[in-house]
């Protein structure tokens, strides 16, 4: 399990390898609004590219553990 908080450093670099490794992430400290960075994740907008399936954080594409 990955645990953040938003005012981690590098919060984003823990959630992509999490989302990558398959991790369960918790996010701990969440005020009234959650940063739009994780919008798609939490939305579920996720793209086939080839065989893996990516979404997109901020500004790079991160694969999801199948």
């Amino acid at each position: 399990m990955v645990t953040i908080q938003f005012s981690q450093k590098f919060w984003l670099k823990k959630v992509e390898a999490a989302v990558t490794n398959g991790n369960v992430l918790m996010i701990e400290a969440v005020g009234e609004e959650i940063d739009a960075i994780l919008d798609p994740l939490l939305g579920r907008q996720f793209v086939k590219k080839g065989k893996s399936l990516m979404v997109k954080l901020g500004q790079e594409d991160v694969e999801l553990h199948p």
